[in-house]
């Protein structure tokens, strides 16, 4: 694993330069994803959640969540009969269900987004956006599965603003960070950065009434966009 320590935002979109200049195609072979805690490591949020000992202990836990998010949706009046499998489970997690998931997305600055948001008030600490090259990915490696199959999202309208792709992990209380080696690189900023980072994200319409698509994604938005813009602080 890389680390590349940011002082500012600035430093942050100074040292993606490179990447920008890349072919569109070179651009989509990296994943990104951001992390409020810069000493959470690339591990899901199941297994930071439960501990299990093996991984069929842990697919039977899986199953038996699916099971009752699907049977849950039906009060909600969503028809979630056509769905089951990889397309379930995607959709279950995009809507915060823990498992063996990592939501990745294809643009660094989505991945900005989620990891600032939290702390956009914050005057110390750091957070962490990361990067995997999947051109360094041992394609035979079966610690980890990339789900980037549109068909698999279409009933995912969420994922799909988000740019999302997700690695599936096979090993429980595994880190990515570790297992992938020189594919991963961490890229530390300070929280303090958050408001000057998402006023330039809100420019590029990158804010929570865009990536949820919905009333609570808007009202986030509109909070975020009064504080930031200094009429509180």
């Amino acid at each position: 694993m890389h680390v590349v320590e940011c002082n500012l935002w600035t430093d942050f979109l100074e040292w993606l330069e490179p990447y920008r200049q890349l072919p569109v195609r070179r651009r989509e072979t990296f994943l990104w994803r951001g992390q409020s805690n810069v000493d959470d490591g690339l591990i899901s949020t199941l297994d930071r959640d439960v501990l299990f000992r093996n991984a069929k202990e842990r697919d039977e836990f899986v199953d038996k969540c699916l099971t009752e998010f699907k049977r849950d949706s039906y009060s909600l009046g969503m028809a979630l009969n056509s769905l089951d499998g990889e397309a379930l489970e995607l959709l279950a997690r995009h809507h915060g269900l823990p498992s063996p998931l990592l939501d990745f997305t294809i643009s660094p600055y989505i991945a900005a987004y989620f990891a600032f948001a939290g702390r956009f008030q914050s005057e110390t600490g750091k957070i962490a956006i990361w990067q995997v090259d999947r051109a360094l990915l041992d394609v035979e490696d079966q610690l980890v599965q990339i789900i980037d199959d549109l068909e698999l999202l279409r009933f995912n309208p969420r994922a799909l603003r988000q740019k999302g792709i997700f690695l599936k992990v096979s090993q429980p209380q595994l880190d990515l960070a570790v297992a992938l080696g020189d594919a991963v690189t961490k890229i530390v900023l300070p929280a303090s950065q958050a408001k000057l980072a998402l006023l330039d994200l809100e420019a590029m319409t990158i804010n929570a009434a865009y990536l949820f698509d919905s009333l609570d994604g808007a009202a986030r938005a509109a909070f975020h966009r009064v504080v930031n813009a200094g009429s509180l602080v």
